[in-house]
């Protein structure tokens, strides 16, 4: 039976200390997010593809990685996108926005999709800020649900579709809320990949640029 532990914000250091270690070690946990229940784990070649086989996703489909700061997004990114990161970080992060970006040479280039790009985010919910914070590394964050089925919506459903997961975070019952919006930046004009909470006009008032959707 997988391990599930309540998540207490009152009790942060005690969690963490019981589960940094396992992920450092390549534990693959279910966790809340403030938008859906995420699957995930240290990013790393070995628990990026434990989350392919645990999810049944095909790897051309690729994963978002939460991060412990701006400043690991700006290293992990080439210099040209950083005016245009910087400005949508500073109106949506942390939050539900993804972007896709060219990746720098300080990313691990296993974890990287084909065409070199990176999908990031700094999420606003405790319990992701506090992991990361605690890791200083960022954590792969994909939906907990097999490929193409509904989001869950509490860890012991996450945890019942998903066999292979070595813990779960109880978060209580999420709303169902849509998943981030996902913007590529290193196109011009940027193109929202995903529709979600962080609306295309939203972005284009703080790009002060017009942005594409992906029919």
């Amino acid at each position: 039976m997988t391990m599930i532990l309540p998540w207490h914000p009152d009790r942060v250091r005690e969690t963490l200390d019981r589960i940094v270690p396992l992920l450092r070690n390549g534990a693959v946990m279910v966790y809340p997010t403030e938008t859906v229940y995420g699957l995930g784990g240290v990013a790393s070649r070995d628990v990026v593809d434990r989350i392919y086989r645990i999810k049944r996703r095909p790897p051309e489909h690729g994963l978002i990685f939460l991060m412990p700061s701006i400043r690991h997004v700006l290293l992990w990114s080439e210099a040209v996108q950083h005016a245009r990161i910087l400005r949508l970080a500073r109106a949506f992060w942390p939050g539900p926005l993804t972007l896709v970006l060219v990746a720098s040479r300080q990313a691990d280039p296993e974890i990287l999709r084909s065409d070199g790009t990176l999908a990031v985010r700094i999420s606003s919910h405790f319990f992701c800020q506090a992991v990361v914070q605690r890791l200083q590394r960022p954590v792969i964050t994909t939906s907990a649900n097999l490929h193409g089925m509904p989001p869950a919506r509490t860890v012991q459903e996450a945890v019942h579709a998903l066999e292979g997961v070595d813990f779960g975070i109880d978060g209580g019952v999420l709303s169902a809320g849509r998943p981030s919006t996902i913007l590529h930046i290193a196109d011009d004009p940027p193109r929202i990949l995903r529709r979600g909470p962080v609306s295309r006009r939203m972005i284009e008032r703080v790009l002060h640029a017009p942005v594409e959707t992906v029919s």
